[in-house]
């Protein structure tokens, strides 16, 4: 599977079940990143659907489906990611009661650009890719 995942600077991943942020242009960039349907449960899915992204609250089919966590991946989700996009807001330390503890050593950063948010200032992404065995 790939996956998205929001963060703050210090990696915080939700507050109270919600992301850091519902940031514009961040969904816009998204939107431009995936295609097909993004996986995602509760509050992260209707975030993204209001921004016109194809939102599917089923389990992903196949290993080229993107999923929005809304949690710290667990080790079983974790083994299965072959590619990340991973958006941090910078300057930016939210309390979080979730936080991305993944190991992202396993990963290589085919992508970074930084981008100004319709709410923050810097939005950082990179697009990382599982190393091959």
């Amino acid at each position: 599977m790939n996956a998205v995942l929001i963060v703050d600077e210090r990696n915080g991943l939700a507050f109270n079940h919600r992301p850091p942020s519902r940031d514009g242009a961040l969904m816009e960039d998204l939107k431009t990143q995936i295609d097909g349907p993004l996986y995602a449960t509760d509050y992260f899915g209707r975030m993204a659907s209001r921004y016109g992204l194809d939102v599917c609250e089923e389990q992903p089919e196949n290993d080229e489906d993107w999923v929005l966590f809304d949690h710290d991946p667990t080790p079983e989700e974790a083994e299965k990611i072959n590619k990340i996009i991973l958006y941090r807001f910078m300057d930016v330390y939210y309390p979080a009661d979730e936080r991305l503890n993944l190991d992202l050593s396993d990963f290589t950063i085919e992508e970074e650009l930084s981008f100004e948010g319709t709410s923050h200032d810097e939005i950082v992404r990179e697009v990382l890719v599982r190393n091959a065995v």
